[in-house]
């Protein structure tokens, strides 16, 4: 869709991804989307400086999600499909508002009973969206990044989805984003002045981060959870939805890890040019991807 190319208005962009017809029939309600605006308007508030979780965040998790409902919808147990846009939407917008995504929960929950209308009230979308948004929780074990509430709890896909969204950005837009996601993780995680070891760190971190996103041993078992019977074939499909993004992604895992020296050039380059200071955006992203490419 590439509705972030089109325009830096994020709440323009929460308008966008709403009025797409994913599936007919479940369309996003007005009074859901102004919901999840004002949500979006918080987010920009309260996270405003922060590197990585914000609200372009939040809309690239609306934009994976509602694609992977398309593309698997018919993978998805019908009790679940309703109300399944409605839901990502607004667990894409609401789930890195808070430290704690519980607190996150209880949130969207409020704005629903503050601000819904009786039709929103009396659906699904209240008793559900709680553990979509608890399902983002990651942790980070053993260098690995672990989705903690993902395979286990109640089977709802909504789960599922939301998490494949929140931690699939790489494979989705490929080298560039791993380069993008280092940089801002690392400046974020470390009070957005790092230093040049702690972002040459996050780089080593991703293309292990990659593999376990790629682990078929990893990840299917949790899509048995959410899709008895039909693991390998959602899987196939998540997996081909952005294939040369996903390549790009891992050539540039490999070079990553076969050339940590390399690696370490190219941050101290970039930091020198940057008068001792991480470079973010996409100055920061060309000035590195072209020098680890470099032979």
């Amino acid at each position: 869709m590439n509705i972030l190319n089109n325009s830096k208005n994020y709440e323009e962009q929460a308008f966008l991804l709403a009025n797409r017809i994913i599936v007919p029939g479940q369309e996003i309600s007005q009074v859901a989307q102004q919901i999840g605006v004002k949500t979006l308007g918080m987010m920009e508030l309260m996270n405003g400086d922060q590197e990585y979780h914000n609200a372009p965040h939040s809309i690239e998790f609306v934009e994976e999600a509602l694609d992977i409902y398309q593309a698997i919808q018919a993978f998805v147990p019908e009790e679940y499909q309703e109300d399944m846009p409605t839901i990502l939407f607004l667990t894409g917008l609401a789930h890195d508002l808070f430290n704690d995504e519980h607190e996150s929960a209880k949130y969207i929950k409020r704005m629903i009973l503050t601000y819904g209308d009786e039709k929103l009230k009396s659906s699904s979308v209240l008793s559900r969206i709680g553990a979509p948004i608890v399902g983002t929780t990651v942790e980070i074990q053993d260098n690995t990044v672990v989705q903690t509430h993902i395979g286990n709890g109640v089977s709802d896909p909504a789960i599922q989805i939301s998490g494949w969204a929140d931690i699939n950005q790489i494979p989705r837009k490929g080298d560039g984003k791993m380069i993008k996601d280092a940089l801002n993780l690392g400046a974020e995680i470390n009070g957005g002045n790092p230093t040049t070891k702690q972002v040459v760190d996050m780089f080593k971190l991703q293309p292990k981060f990659l593999a376990d996103l790629l682990d078929e041993s990893i990840q299917i078992p949790n899509l048995e959870f959410y899709y008895p019977g039909k693991a390998h074939e959602v899987y196939d499909i998540l997996r081909g939805m952005h294939k040369e993004a996903t390549q790009s992604a891992s050539n540039l895992a490999k070079v990553i890890d076969d050339n940590p020296d390399k690696v370490e050039a190219a941050v101290e380059h970039m930091f020198s040019v940057n008068n001792g200071a991480v470079l973010l955006g996409r100055e920061g992203v060309k000035l590195v991807i072209d020098e680890l490419k470099e032979n």
